[in-house]
């Protein structure tokens, strides 16, 4: 798989590592026994943000799992941005959207005091 617009040379260093924990694993004996390791993949930094990453067999993305998670529970769309923004008292120029195709919208202005009166 072709990656673009991502520094690769850092993944490169990050499954280097991964490669000294596995051996420290497989000397261990309760580690090795337990058949503890992490998989690795290939990744070849081509340039500064263009490289190649190896595809690993019956994975999912992150994006995936959350979905599935999201999906099998109901929980709504951008609840924890919502949740967020009133635990945060962040106050809301926009609300967030009851779908991805709607977009956002304007919220009701705020009425002052004098306007209530009136």
């Amino acid at each position: 798989m072709q990656s673009g617009h991502e520094d690769l040379r850092q993944d490169e260093r990050v499954m280097q590592l991964f490669g000294l924990v596995n051996t420290l694993l497989s000397v261990d004996p309760a580690s090795f026994t337990r058949r503890l390791h992490i998989q690795r993949y290939p990744v070849i930094p081509l340039a500064p943000n263009v490289g190649l990453i190896g595809w690993v067999q019956d994975t999912d993305t992150l994006h995936v799992l959350i979905r599935d998670y999201r999906d099998s529970r109901k929980v709504l769309l951008n609840i924890e941005y919502r949740l967020m923004l009133q635990v945060c008292g962040i106050p809301m120029a926009y609300r967030p959207a009851d779908s991805c195709t709607d977009g956002p919208r304007l919220r009701e202005p705020y009425a002052s005091a004098e306007d209530r009166s009136l």
